[in-house]
C-alpha cells in the first residue's frame, strides 16, 4: 500500500520553490580540506516508486554545491513503503551498519527509546547550545516535545507546521449537498455526512489497514471534543485502554465507517485516496504533504483540484506530532561525519525559516497550499497522532485484524478492549526481553 502520509515528503514543493533562490549565507566555518579529501555523509531516504518523486534532493543538491570539496551527501532512495523503509532502518541497525542521515525514527516509539538507550543517536543538544541562532529558529513547544528526561534531543524536528492533519474537502460535493461550510462542531459533522450520502456520494475516505490511518484521524480528532479524551490522547503507551474515552472513540469508529465506501472495511489508504481524487468522495484528512500528489496532473485532473478545498477538523482541532518530522544522525561515524550531518540539518532548517519568511508569496500559485498555511495559523487545539502514542502490534496488528471484525459486528466491543489489552501485555513482554 502507498500512503502519502508522511512527513519525508513534507517539503519537497517547499524546496522547489525556494531553493533555486535560496542566497542565505551559512556562518559555519568550513572543513579543512586542505587535504583534497571530501567527508562523505551517507543517507538513507524513502522516493515515491510510483512517482518517482525524490523529497530531499533539491536540498542535498544545494547541500553538496555549497560545500562542494568539503561534504558530499551520499544518498540511497529506498524505493518501497513507508513500513519497508522502517524495517530497513531496524535491520541496519541489528547489523551495525545504520546511515549517518535518516527519517522516520520519531514514528516507531519503541525503536526509538531502544537507539536512545544505546547511544545510537546524536545527542543534538551540544550543538543547539553552541549556536543560538538555530537554536532560536526551533518554537519553544517543539524543543520541549523532543527533549528526552536526561536533557538530550536525538530527533532533529522541522521547524513549520507540516506535520499537521486536517481535513481535504471537495466544495463542488458540498454544495451539490446544500453544505455553506466546512462543519465547525461534530454535529454539524455528521449532519453534513447525512446530506452528502443522500446525494449519492461518499462522505468519508476510510480504511483500516496501514494502521487505519484516515479512520483514526477522525477518530482521535473527536476525542479532542472531550478534556477525557484529550487526556487519554497525552498518556505514552496506555496501560490499559479500558477507559471511557477509548469506548466512546470506538462507538464513533463504528459511526465513521455508515458514511464510507462499501469497500472500506479491510480496504486500504490507495484506495480511499483514489475515491476522493477521482471526483466520488466528500472528505479525506490528512496534511500538507498530500498536496503535492494533487498537484500531479498525471494522477489528479486539473479539474479536481479547483474544488478541493482544506479545513480543520471540527473545533478548530488538528492532529499531529512533530516527532514523526524528526530525522536523526547515527552516533556511530567520525566526528568529521556528524559535523557534516549537523551542517545539513541546520541548512534544512534555513529553508524551512526562509519559506516562513517569503515563501508564503511564490506557493500563492499553489492556492490549496496556501490555504493549508493560512487555515493551520487558526488551530486551537492539537492531539497528539496515535502513531506516535500507541504501540505497535495494537497499529499494525489490531487495527488490522481485530478491528474490521468489530465493524463488521464479529465481536463486541467489550472482546476489542480486551484484544488491545493483551496488545499491550505483549508489547510490554516484548520490549522487556528485548
Amino acid at each position: 500500500m502507498r500512503k502519502i502520509i508522511k512527513l519525508t515528503f513534507s517539503l519537497f514543493i517547499v524546496l522547489a520553490l525556494l531553493i533555486s533562490g535560496c542566497t542565505e549565507k551559512h556562518t559555519d566555518k568550513p572543513a579543512d580540506d586542505s587535504n583534497g579529501d571530501v567527508v562523505v555523509i551517507p543517507a538513507l531516504f524513502r522516493m515515491d516508486g510510483e512517482t518517482g518523486i525524490q523529497p530531499h534532493k533539491d536540498l542535498i543538491e544545494l547541500f553538496n554545491k555549497t560545500y562542494e570539496g568539503r561534504y558530499r551527501i551520499d544518498v540511497e532512495w529506498f524505493v518501497g513503503e513507508e513500513s519497508n523503509y522502517r524495517e530497513r532502518i531496524r535491520l541496519l541497525n541489528a547489523t551495525d551498519q545504520l546511515p549517518a542521515l535518516f527519517t522516520d525514527v520519531g514514528v516507531l516509539p519503541d525503536f526509538y527509546r531502544l537507539l536512545v538507550e544505546n547511544d545510537r543517536l546524536v545527542n543534538i543538544t551540544p550543538y543547539l547550545e553552541a549556536d543560538g541562532e538555530w537554536a532560536a529558529k526551533f518554537p519553544k513547544h517543539v524543543i520541549d516535545s523532543c527533549t528526552e528526561e536526561d536533557g538530550g534531543m536525538y530527533l532533529i524536528p522541522i521547524t513549520t507546521p507540516e506535520y499537521l492533519a486536517g481535513v481535504f474537502y471537495n466544495e463542488k460535493i458540498f454544495e451539490k449537498a446544500g453544505i455553506e461550510h466546512f462543519p465547525t462542531t461534530w454535529e454539524e459533522f455528521f449532519n453534513a455526512c447525512d446530506a452528502i450520502k443522500a446525494q449519492g456520494y461518499t462522505p468519508l475516505g476510510l480504511h483500516t489497514t496501514g494502521t487505519a490511518w484516515t479512520t483514526m484521524l477522525f477518530a482521535t480528532a473527536w476525542m479532542g471534543s472531550s478534556q477525557d479524551g484529550r487526556n487519554f490522547m497525552k498518556l505514552q503507551y496506555p496501560d490499559s485502554y479500558d477507559a471511557p474515552a477509548m469506548r466512546d472513540m470506538l462507538k464513533t469508529v463504528s459511526r465513521l465507517f455508515d458514511y464510507g465506501s462499501e469497500d472500506s472495511i479491510d480496504g486500504d489508504f490507495d484506495d480511499a485516496y483514489r475515491g476522493f481524487i477521482d471526483g466520488n468522495t466528500a472528505m479525506f484528512p490528512n496534511g500538507q504533504w498530500m498536496i503535492a500528489g494533487l498537484y500531479d496532473e498525471n494522477l489528479v485532473r486539473p479539474e479536481t483540484v479547483e474544488h478541493i478545498r482544506f479545513a480543520l477538523f471540527p473545533g478548530n482541532t488538528a492532529v499531529g506530532s512533530v516527532q514523526a518530522s524528526g530525522w536523526a544522525i547515527a552516533s556511530q561515524y567520525p566526528q568529521e561525519v556528524i559535523e557534516g550531518a549537523i551542517k545539513f540539518v541546520k541548512l534544512r532548517t534555513s529553508v524551512e525559516q526562509k519559506y516562513l519568511r517569503d515563501g508564503m508569496e511564490k506557493i500563492k500559485q499553489k492556492p490549496l497550499l496556501f490555504e493549508f498555511y493560512t487555515v493551520i495559523a487558526d488551530t486551537e487545539t492539537v492531539i497528539p497522532s496515535y502513531q506516535i502514542k500507541w504501540n505497535s502490534i495494537i497499529q499494525n496488528e489490531v487495527f488490522l485484524i481485530d478491528l474490521p471484525q468489530y465493524l463488521q459486528g464479529e465481536i463486541s466491543e467489550d472482546e476489542l478492549i480486551e484484544r488491545m489489552d493483551q496488545a499491550v501485555i505483549r508489547f510490554n513482554y516484548e520490549r522487556n526481553v528485548s
